[in-house]
């Protein structure tokens, strides 16, 4: 018995072909915009922000199952006490020299 693999060449910078890809960065997207614009940074902070919105899109229950996504490959439920509200002031702590 022998198994075949079909080699498919895609063509290059056609968005269809991409659609799994093309559906995470609109999400990214839809809910980075939203935090950037409420907390009045700088676009310079568009990083900081789209990372944020990956963390919250890694750690939200999906529609196809009633578990977190981390809790799936884990085993048990994500450590959400580190998140804090987007833009919040931080202090940071300066011992005297």
């Amino acid at each position: 018995m022998s198994l075949r693999i079909n080699i498919e060449h895609l063509v290059a910078y056609i968005h269809t072909q991409n659609g799994l890809a093309e559906s995470l960065i609109k999400c990214l997207q839809l809910i980075a915009r939203p935090l950037l614009i409420r907390t009045e940074l700088p676009i310079s902070a568009w990083g900081h922000t789209v990372l944020h919105a990956a963390t919250l899109i890694r750690m939200r229950p999906t529609t196809y199952h009633k578990f977190f996504q981390l809790q799936l490959v884990f085993g048990h439920e994500p450590n959400i006490f580190y998140l804090r509200i987007f833009g919040c002031a931080v202090y940071v702590l300066i011992y005297p020299p």
